[in-house]
C-alpha cells in the first residue's frame, strides 16, 4: 500500500516550512540553491562555490575540493580534520582581519601553496612539533625566498631566537665569529687580542703600587694600578676582607655566608639553596613560573649575577638582575608571586581523562573525566538518567533509547510518574500517585482552563469537570464540525451547532433493542397540571380528574405528551386554559377507562394549538 507516492522526475518550486513559510525556505534558482532563515539566504551552493553568510562550524571532517569562501564570518573546527584540496580564498572575521581558528586538532593541519612547492605553516595536534617547513616568506619579500625564513623589516621576539647563524646584508653571526662591514660597538670586548689592530702604542698601565704576593691588581685611575692587600688569590682560594661586590657574575661550586661566625648561616651549592634566614629577591622562578619579590641577606652579596655549578658539567643555578634560573630543586619556607603566597594546586589527581568528557570532583584534591557525561561543543550527552531539582531549559531535548522516558519524583525521591515510550512504541503518560488524575489544560484567551481529565479516583474520563474548564465539548466527523456537541449551558446536539433542547439531533435515527421512557403516575384526587418535564402521564383514579396541558410558546412548540387513563374515573384533558389553545379545535378531550391520546403543541397562524397525533378509544 502506498500513500502520496510519486515516481519519475519531479518538478517543484521553492520548499517552504509550513510553520514559518516566509522566513525558512529552500530557494531554488537557475544557477544555485540557497537555504534561507529569517528571510535571508545563509548557505548558497552553486556550480563554482559554496558560500555562507554566517559562521560555519562542525565536529566532523570537512573535505573541500573547490573554493571555500566564508565572507566576513569565521570558519571554526574543534577536534576535527580539515582537508582543503582546492584553494582557501578568504576566511575573515568581523574586523576584516584574516583568521583561521583551530582548537584541539587530533591530526596534522597544514596550508600548502597552490603548486605545493613549500609548506607555509604546519601544526601537529600533539602539542610538540610546531614548526615552519621549507622556505617561507614573511613581510614584503616579493621574490623567491632564499632562506628558511626570509623577512623584510624588523624581527621581534619576547623569548630567545635560536639558529646556527644570523645573516643580514652587512653582518654575519654564527658559531665561529661575528663578521661585519660596519662598525661594531659594545660595553665590553673579550678575546686574546692576537687579531686586534689599531691599538695605541703606549702601555695601558705605567705604575703598579703596593705590589705583593697573590694580591689582585686594581686600577688607580689613568695609567696607574695597585695591588690590593685585602683581596688575594693563591691559586685556589679567593680571599676578601669586607664585602664582595661585582658588576658581573660570581661563580663557584658553593657559597657559604656566616659559617664560622657562630650562626647557622647560608649555603648555596650545586644542589640547593639552604638558609636559616629569610630569602628575598626581585624575582623567583620555580618550574619555569615567575615568582615575584625581593631577596636580601644579613650579609651583603652584590653582583650582576650569581652562578652556581657552572663549569662543573651541570646546568647549575644563575641569579641575576632579571631572574633566578636553576635546573635543580629550589626549596624554601614559602614562595610568593606578585605578593601572593604560592600554595599546592587545588587539583592534584586527574583520573579517567578522555576527549569531551566532563570533569567531576572525587574529593578535595582529585577529579575525574566522566565517560557517561560528555560535551562535544554542541551536544551534551548523558548515559543514564538526568535529574534536576529545578527546571531544565533548552531548544530541544533528545532522549536516545529504545524506550525513552522522563521520570518524575518528589524532593524525597518518591516516584510520581513518567512520560515516555513503552516496548510497543506507544506514548505513555502515567501518574503513579494513588487516586490522582491526569489533567490536560489550555490557555483560553489569557485564562488557563481544563479541557480533559483522567480521574484516577472514580475512575472515569471527564470532559470539563471543574468550573474553570473550557465551556463546550465538540467532536467532528469528516463532513460535520458538530457531529457531537455538548454546550456549557447543558444541551447536547447531534449534527447541530446550536441545540435548543437538552438533546437535539439532526438526521435519521436507528434504534436496535428496547427503549425506556420516564412516566408520571397519578392516583390521587384533584386536578393535575402537566409539567414540561413530563413525558408519559398515567391516571388511575376511581373519580373524575381534570388534566391541563402547559402553554405553548415559540421556545417549546413541538413538545409531545402521552396521556393514558387506566382508572374508572373519566379524565378531562384541557388545552392550555386561559390561552385559547384548543385540542383539535375543541376546548377539552375526554378519556374514559382504557383510552389514550398523544398530543403535540404546534404553531397555527398567529397562535398555537394542540394537535392529537394518535387516539385510542377502547370502545370504538
Amino acid at each position: 500500500m502506498a500513500y502520496n507516492s510519486n515516481k519519475g522526475n519531479q518538478h517543484m518550486g521553492d520548499v517552504q516550512y509550513e510553520g514559518d513559510p516566509n522566513d525558512v525556505q529552500i530557494d531554488f534558482e537557475n544557477d544555485f540553491v540557497a537555504i534561507k532563515t529569517n528571510g535571508s539566504q545563509r548557505l548558497i551552493v552553486s556550480g563554482s562555490a559554496i558560500t555562507a553568510s554566517v559562521d560555519v562550524s562542525g565536529s566532523g571532517a570537512l573535505m573541500v575540493g573547490g573554493k571555500l569562501t566564508a565572507g566576513n564570518s569565521k570558519l571554526t573546527f574543534d577536534g576535527t580534520t580539515v582537508v582543503l584540496t582546492g584553494s582557501l580564498q578568504q576566511i575573515s572575521g568581523d574586523d576584516g582581519k584574516i583568521r583561521f581558528i583551530v582548537n584541539e586538532m587530533t591530526d596534522a593541519f597544514s596550508i600548502l601553496s597552490p603548486d605545493e612547492t613549500y609548506t607555509a605553516y604546519r601544526f601537529d595536534g600533539d602539542g610538540v612539533d610546531h614548526y615552519f617547513n621549507g622556505p617561507t616568506r614573511f613581510g614584503a619579500n616579493t621574490g623567491a625566498p632564499t632562506h628558511t625564513v626570509s623577512v623584510t623589516g624588523h624581527v621581534s621576539a619576547s623569548i630567545g631566537v635560536t639558529s646556527s647563524g644570523f645573516h643580514t646584508l652587512t653582518t654575519v653571526i654564527d658559531g665561529t665569529h661575528v663578521s661585519s662591514s660596519l662598525n661594531i660597538s659594545g660595553s665590553k670586548f673579550y678575546g686574546d687580542g692576537s687579531t686586534l689592530s689599531g691599538l695605541p702604542s703606549d702601555p695601558a698601565i705605567t705604575a703598579l703600587n703596593n705590589a705583593g704576593a697573590n694580591r689582585i691588581i686594581t686600577s688607580d685611575g689613568g695609567t696607574a694600578a695597585s695591588a690590593e692587600p685585602n683581596l688575594t688569590f693563591n691559586g685556589s682560594t679567593l680571599a676578601a676582607t669586607g664585602h664582595i661586590s661585582a658588576s658581573l657574575g660570581v661563580s663557584g661550586s658553593s657559597l657559604h655566608v656566616g659559617r664560622g661566625l657562630g650562626t647557622t648561616g647560608t649555603v648555596i651549592d650545586s644542589t640547593h639553596v639552604s638558609s636559616s634566614l629569610n630569602i628575598s629577591g626581585s624575582k623567583f622562578y620555580g618550574a619555569g613560573v615567575f615568582i615575584a619579590g625581593n631577596m636580601s641577606a644579613s650579609l651583603g652579596v652584590s653582583g650582576s649575577s650569581l652562578h652556581i655549578g657552572r663549569g662543573l658539567g651541570t646546568t647549575g643555578t644563575v641569579i641575576d638582575s632579571t631572574h633566578v634560573s636553576s635546573s635543580l630543586n629550589i626549596s624554601g619556607a614559602a614562595f610568593f608571586a606578585n605578593g601572593v603566597e604560592l600554595l599546592r594546586p587545588a587539583i592534584e589527581v586527574y583520573d579517567d581523562s578522555g576527549n569531551n568528557r566532563i570533569i567531576t570532583s572525587i574529593d578535595s584534591v582529585a577529579v575525574k573525566g566522566e565517560p557517561n557525561l560528555t560535551f562535544d561543543g554542541s551536544r551534551l550527552s548523558v548515559t543514564g538518567q538526568v535529574s534536576a531539582s529545578l527546571g531544565v531549559t533548552g531548544s530541544d531535548l533528545a532522549l536516545i533509547s529504545n524506550t525513552p522516558k522522563v521520570f518524575y519524583s518528589s524532593s524525597a525521591g518518591t516516584p510520581l510518574g513518567f512520560v515516555g515510550y513503552n516496548t510497543s512504541d506507544n506514548l505513555v503518560l502515567q501518574n503513579d500517585v494513588n487516586n490522582k488524575h491526569i489533567v490536560f489544560k489550555a490557555n483560553d484567551n489569557g485564562v488557563t482552563r481544563e479541557g480533559l481529565r483522567l480521574n484516577g479516583a472514580v475512575p472515569e474520563v471527564v470532559i470539563n469537570e471543574s468550573a474553570e474548564s473550557l465551556i463546550n465539548f465538540r467532536v467532528e466527523s469528516a463532513t460535520n464540525t458538530h457531529m457531537l456537541y455538548v454546550t456549557g449551558s447543558g444541551k447536547v446536539g447531534i449534527g447541530t451547532s446550536s441545540p435548543s433542547h437538552t438533546l437535539e439531533a439532526t438526521g435519521s435515527f436507528l434504534i436496535s433493542g428496547s427503549t425506556h421512557s420516564s412516566y408520571t403516575m397519578r392516583s390521587t384526587g384533584g386536578g393535575y397540571a402537566v409539567a414540561s418535564s413530563d413525558n408519559v402521564v398515567i391516571f388511575n383514579n376511581s373519580g373524575a380528574q381534570n388534566a391541563t396541558l402547559p402553554q405553548i410558546t415559540l421556545s417549546n412548540h413541538g413538545v409531545q405528551y402521552y396521556i393514558k387513563n387506566i382508572g374508572s374515573g373519566t379524565v378531562t384533558l384541557t388545552g392550555s386554559s386561559g390561552f385559547e389553545q384548543f385540542i383539535d379545535g375543541q376546548q377539552t378531550l375526554a378519556l374514559e377507562q382504557g383510552d389514550a391520546a398523544k398530543v403535540m403543541g404546534v404553531a397555527l397562524g398567529s397562535g398555537f394549538e394542540w394537535a392529537v397525533l394518535s387516539y385510542y378509544d377502547k370502545f370504538a
